[in-house]
Parts: C-alpha cells; structure tokens; sequence
C-alpha cells in the first residue's frame, strides 16, 4: 500500500477549497490486522490495513489539517468505496463532534 496525503487543488462540493487528498491503493478495505503474516506457497502476506488506517488517521489530523476541518468527505472506488462505509464512524470518532463526515 502506498498513502500520501498531497494538496489536491480542487474545489469541494460548495466550491470551497479542500485542504488534501490521501492516496490508498490498497485492496483489502483496510480491514486486516493480523500479527503474524500468512504464507501462502511462495508467497508472504500481510493483512495490516486496518493498522495502517488507525496510524493514518491522527497522521492527517496532526499534518494535513484535517483537525481544523468542519466537513470531511471520504470516498474510494471498489474496495475503496466499501472501506469508506466500514469505517467512517472511525473517523468521526477521531474528529469533533460538530465535523461532519460522509462516507
């Protein structure tokens, strides 16, 4: 998986400029968190996403302004998308209560 979070030079929905973008290119909905890794023949796997999300989380919050938001859109495509579902009550519980976050 590689993530950054990048300026995004885009406007939101209410023309309003956002602040960043992340970039996940991970396929597993960011729902693994198993400590040993699975070998399948040759092949080593690791399902972490869900550490990796919960790292990413106070990451962009502390670096990328996120904190001082008031409006949070998440979104992905295929798992990506499932991923936005499955945790957007984790990102609103890292955030005020007074954000709004939509999946």
């Amino acid at each position: 998986m590689v993530s950054k979070a990048i300026p995004c030079g885009r406007l939101a929905v209410d023309r309003a400029p956002c602040s960043s973008v992340l970039d996940d290119f991970a396929g597993g909905s960011q729902t693994g968190d198993l400590t040993e890794a699975v070998v399948v023949g040759t092949d080593t796997i690791y399902y972490r996403g869900h550490r990796i999300l919960r790292a990413m989380i106070p990451y962009v919050l502390a670096n990328e302004g996120v904190a001082d938001a008031t409006d949070v859109v998440i979104s992905g495509c295929s798992a990506g998308g499932l991923s936005t579902f499955l945790h957007a009550d984790e990102w609103q519980a890292a955030l005020q209560p007074s954000v709004k976050v939509s999946p």
